[in-house]
């Protein structure tokens, strides 16, 4: 069932962003709906003028055997420094790509390059991430050195309290495709609601303030792969307004503008987790 507030608001939704389109020369965001995290990347890859890798006959990376046993004492808690801050992902420096990883977009490559620098931080110059997964609000990185045959170990980083772990795909200097985990902003969809027998839960995000120079772009996925209703309203630095509206899973936005996004479940209440980067 569409929340009632999105159907009274559709029409205004349209007329407005008629309005919009005639009036600014800032290009339109691309809006996506039911995208994995991996393949929001590939669309912002896309957008910048490159062609998303085909990596589809790379071998995946053997996981199956690498052991657990760090204990609790081990565990560091992210600081928002080495990946994101405030729920925003950032270019993290120009290193080059090593091996296998000259196969991933920039994007993805940039992203990598924060889960390397814990891996050099507990094993020392030269060592890279090779994969990784989420225990909960864990972030397991595993780590390897182009010189060494086989694993050197992991280091695991807490996600910070109103984080939520979550994986995209890539592939490392083996060559092989795995999985990297990342930290983004937990937004809880909690607040109830009732309209006479109906019910709502809603909650809110602010990928980035309303007039923030710029473009940015943003992902939002819901738990459980939920279905979600996301109205994002925004505005450029020249006070231009951009609204969209729609439902899925997960809600992507190439090249959005600064803005506030609601999201509403009329199943039950629950939460997302949302990421966003420079365009």
């Amino acid at each position: 069932m569409v929340p009632y507030s999105m159907v009274l608001l559709g029409t205004l939704s349209i007329l407005g962003f008629g309005a919009y389109a005639q009036e600014t020369v800032v290009p339109e965001p691309q809006i996506f709906f039911n995208l994995t995290y991996t393949e929001h990347l590939d669309k912002v890859a896309e957008a910048s003028g490159r062609s998303p890798p085909d990596n589809s006959d790379l071998p995946w990376e053997d996981t199956t055997i690498t052991p657990w046993n760090e204990t609790d004492d081990s565990v560091q808690t992210e600081t928002g420094s080495s990946l994101s801050r405030r729920g925003r992902i950032f270019k993290l420096g120009k290193r080059e790509p090593v091996g296998g990883e000259t196969h991933n977009d920039a994007v993805t490559n940039d992203m990598l390059q924060a889960l390397h620098g814990l891996c050099v931080q507990k094993y020392g110059t030269g060592h890279r991430a090779t994969s990784g997964r989420c225990r909960g609000n864990l972030r397991d990185v595993e780590c390897g050195k182009p010189d060494v045959a086989g694993r050197v170990g992991q280091n695991s980083i807490r996600c910070e309290a109103h984080e939520q772990c979550g994986t995209f795909d890539a592939v490392n200097f083996r060559s092989h495709q795995a999985k990297f985990p990342v930290c983004g902003p937990k937004i809880e969809v909690t607040e109830r609601h009732d309209i006479g027998r109906h019910t709502e839960w809603e909650g809110t995000w602010y990928p980035e303030p309303p007039k923030s120079p710029g473009t940015y772009d943003d992902y939002i996925q819901m738990a459980g792969s939920l279905n979600g209703y996301f109205d994002f309203g925004g505005a450029y630095q020249s006070g231009e307004g951009f609204t969209s509206r729609g439902s899925g899973h997960s809600w992507s936005c190439i090249g959005c503008p600064g803005g506030k996004l609601t999201i509403t479940s009329t199943n039950r209440a629950t939460w997302a987790v949302g990421y966003t980067s420079p365009h």
